[in-house]
């Protein structure tokens, strides 16, 4: 319906709102993503270790730099980039909440979805970041909510797809396949 897009659309206006008052923000990790972007586009050999444990971000990073032709506006893509992507945080708690609660309020289940997904100053605070935390939250929000999905309705395959996603993108996700892996034992017992 009409709700989960206007909940999408309040939270990415917040977002974006929020991204272009205080602009691209770097973190302390975020000049070896751009050098390693470059590194992987001037034809070069990545170490594993990085491709393996942050190659998402990476290529994020090699794909605005590619968009944009490499002249600064690919922070601005990456951070409308990472707006757009985590606005649906609020969105996924909806769907969440619809499915514990299916005769609940969708209203109020709306408002509580953009109060959590939205009013959390860490979802803001890392969005305007260049680094992989909104990313990384949103896939994490992305995979509770499948395992909320699995849970009731049976459908399992989708918390293992994104729990592979999470991976290239954090290295502690490890426990997210210890986390689906509880849930999908829980749900057989």
């Amino acid at each position: 319906g009409w709700i989960p897009i206007l909940v999408y659309l309040i939270a990415f206006t917040v977002n974006l709102l929020f991204v272009i008052i205080s602009g691209p923000n770097m973190g302390g990790d975020s000049g070896r993503y751009y050098g390693y972007a470059d590194t992987l586009l001037s034809g070069d050999s990545v170490e594993a270790s990085m491709l393996l444990l942050y190659g998402g971000y990476i290529g994020v990073v090699s794909l605005a730099k590619i968009i944009t032709g490499d002249v600064g506006n690919y922070l601005w893509l990456i951070i409308i980039f990472q707006a757009t992507l985590s606005a649906s945080i609020p969105v996924m708690l909806y769907f969440s909440g619809r499915i514990i609660k299916p005769d609940s309020n969708p209203y109020i289940m709306a408002g509580l979805s953009l109060f959590l997904g939205v009013g959390c100053y860490d979802h803001l605070l890392w969005t305007r970041y260049i680094l992989t935390d909104s990313i990384f939250v949103t896939l994490m929000v992305l995979v509770m909510y499948s395992i909320v999905r699995g849970i009731y309705t049976g459908a399992w395959w989708t918390a293992f797809v994104i729990g592979i996603l999470v991976f290239p993108f954090r290295p502690l996700s490890q426990l997210v396949f210890v986390l689906v892996a509880i849930a999908w034992i829980w749900w057989f017992i």
